[in-house]
């Protein structure tokens, strides 16, 4: 009954250190730490300094908010580069894309590739990727060698997240740590309330014959 009893209680209260944890972790973390607007209007432009939070591979991604596929726009955009409905419309977006610390070291560059993926809320071309250390501050700097403002419409928008990886890598902490602790709290007060009941049951029948 006791070691019941013990066991109950520490279950609830690991329990609810993991919840509290967890909230306050997730309530001073930001997953993208870059969500801006894509200046259509100029060839070269730059993140400015960010923090990284989680330690992972970072995506460099522009998403065009488009509601209905259009084949024009797809090609200017690269997801149907190579489709024969484009004909001579080449991808808008072409140039080169450079990481670098806070102390302006470059840590990783590369061109923009062609391809792209659709989904629920738009397109979106990946750039590049790099791997980025919680705490470390980065700055992504973009140059695009063609004239992008036909673009504008589609209110590109610049973003830095993680890999699509970690949902996976990191999903049962980042998302299923409160559900389990809910499941281990609520063992823990079946387990308290068992010992209590048994202990009840067991002074019955003192005080009864007493």
């Amino acid at each position: 009954m006791y070691r019941r009893l013990v066991g109950g209680v520490l279950l609830f209260l690991l329990a609810a250190v993991a919840i509290i944890a967890r909230r306050e972790w997730v309530a001073h973390i930001r997953l993208t730490p870059v969500k801006m607007p894509v200046p259509t209007s100029v060839s070269a432009y730059s993140t400015g300094d960010f923090r990284i939070d989680v330690s992972y591979l970072y995506e460099i991604e522009i998403r065009f908010h488009i509601k209905n596929p259009d084949p024009i726009t797809d090609c200017l955009i690269g997801i149907e580069a190579e489709s024969q409905s484009c004909g001579d419309r080449t991808p808008l977006l072409q140039g080169k894309w450079k990481v670098y610390d806070a102390k302006r070291t470059a840590l990783a560059e590369g061109i923009v590739k062609p391809g792209g993926y659709r989904d629920s809320l738009g397109i979106s071309r990946t750039l590049g990727s790099f791997y980025a250390k919680a705490g470390q501050i980065y700055r992504v700097d973009l140059e695009n060698s063609k004239d992008i403002t036909a673009l504008a419409s589609t209110s590109p928008t610049l973003i830095v997240h993680p890999h699509r990886e970690f949902n996976t890598d990191w999903g049962a902490t980042y998302y299923y740590v409160e559900p389990v602790a809910i499941v281990c709290a609520i063992v823990g007060a079946y387990f308290v309330a068992a010992a209590l009941l048994t202990a009840r049951s067991q002074s019955a029948p003192s005080t009864h014959n007493n």
